[in-house]
């Protein structure tokens, strides 16, 4: 699931919709995706509760490793629960991830090195993100790694910083700041609410109210 306009999709059609009975932890599935002529699989994950999440994404090995203190209740077969609170997948199963917090003060950190793409690969017609973090009502705290990270923001009053990689930082509603890792030129769009901005002057942005060059 590319980041052009599909992740903001995927929420608004309800594909990450809340369980009628929600359960405080963190519900992962798999999901086939496409992005123009490429089919692949996609790990999606939700906490619909209030329960903060303080959720990570990490590589060891030949896995991606995710743990969100809030716990893990279920998960795809091809994946293996390390702890309660941490399930490991083959990394290469999985075209991209993408999860989303529930409301409450979360905090979203990726620490994933690869893949990193550019701006013009990522405009491609095959090509998807492979950590996409959405954040749900209150003010939270998404922290990018060196590979090219999505992050949206909800309600609130959300930090979001970019890593090393090309980023793709929204703010969506609320005061938000946006901060653009070093490297490689980033997107950043504030959207709704009075938001700032900070970037390298190769980074473009787009309706941020304030804008603070480094």
């Amino acid at each position: 699931m590319g980041w052009k306009g599909g992740i903001a999709a995927l929420v608004v059609a309800g594909l990450l919709a809340v369980p009628a009975t929600a359960s405080a932890s963190l519900q992962l599935a798999s999901a086939t995706e496409q992005t123009g002529t490429r089919t692949f699989l996609a790990l999606h994950g939700v906490n619909p509760s209030a329960e903060r999440d303080l959720v990570a994404v990490s590589r060891s090995g030949s896995d991606v490793v995710i743990t969100d203190r809030a716990g893990i209740s279920s998960f795809p077969a091809n994946c293996r629960q390390v702890q309660s609170d941490t399930v490991a997948c083959p990394f290469s199963a999985y075209g991209d991830i993408a999860l989303q917090t529930g409301p409450g003060n979360d905090r979203f950190n990726s620490t994933i090195p690869a893949p990193t793409l550019t701006l013009k690969q990522i405009l491609g017609p095959n090509v998807s993100v492979y950590v996409n973090a959405i954040l749900g009502p209150g003010d939270d705290v998404f922290s990018g790694g060196n590979a090219t990270d999505f992050a949206l923001g909800g309600p609130g009053r959300d930090r979001i910083f970019g890593g090393g990689g090309t980023d793709l930082l929204a703010g969506n509603a609320g005061n938000d700041r946006l901060s653009a890792g070093p490297g490689r030129r980033d997107l950043m769009v504030g959207a709704k609410g009075r938001d700032l901005c900070i970037g390298e002057p190769k980074d473009l942005v787009a309706t941020c109210e304030r804008v603070r060059v480094r």
